[in-house]
């Protein structure tokens, strides 16, 4: 099964944001868990943007408003780089 999937990075960035929403590290490992899942057998479950190469992932609401998972990838690994509230 080895080289079936991509490796998962979390960029900097992306872990203030998750930060900035859930405080509790497990919590927060927790939230993102499935979207590491899935997006490491499978890019394509997200959605591209207007911007070459970034995608999205909505994800569960916290606090009663949308979020969005932010981002990219290539062949061996995938990078997510941002975790936002939408309006």
């Amino acid at each position: 099964m080895a080289g079936l999937f991509r490796e998962v990075v979390r960029e900097h960035h992306f872990e203030r944001d998750l930060r900035a929403l859930i405080a509790d590290t497990s919590e927060g490992a927790g939230y993102v868990e499935g979207a590491e899942f899935w997006l490491a057998r499978g890019p394509f479950f997200g959605f591209p943007t207007d911007h070459p190469k970034v995608w999205f992932l909505p994800m569960a609401p916290i606090s009663g408003r949308p979020v969005a998972l932010y981002y990219t990838f290539d062949e061996a690994t995938i990078w997510f780089f941002a975790l936002e509230r939408r309006s």
